[in-house]
């Protein structure tokens, strides 16, 4: 879980609540898989966005505390499916948030990344 939940700021909490809404919002079935875990994230990054006030850190954090929210409060992803989900937020998704910023920000170059894995593949 993220430092999120721990800032004490009623604003951040209402600012949290209507993100969520949002973002289930964008859920248009009604189960979900864990593979659907970082369309919903890269949703809620886009949502984020939209509020100046947070810093990067809050955003990143408020998307995984959305996450963990939807997982927790709802019955959209199977029960079956929750330890592994809870393994994906823990492990995966902060990284996966920063290299989706870095790649956003330009701060990598999936063209010259992908060149590479071309010409790779045209020597075998």
């Amino acid at each position: 879980m993220s430092d999120f939940k721990q800032i004490p700021s009623s604003d951040i909490q209402t600012q949290f609540d209507e993100i969520y809404s949002k973002v289930l919002r964008t859920i248009k079935t009604k189960e979900i898989q864990v593979s659907n875990l970082v369309t919903i994230a890269t949703s809620a990054m886009t949502i984020v966005q939209k509020y100046p006030t947070l810093t990067g850190t809050e955003k990143k954090n408020l998307v995984i505390d959305i996450i963990q929210k939807i997982i927790d409060d709802t019955n959209l992803l199977p029960e079956d499916q929750k330890q592994t989900a809870f393994l994906f937020i823990r492990f995966t998704l902060p990284s996966l948030i920063d290299t989706i910023i870095s790649v956003y920000n330009r701060e990598i170059d999936l063209k010259k990344i992908g060149q590479g894995c071309v010409s790779c593949l045209k020597r075998r």
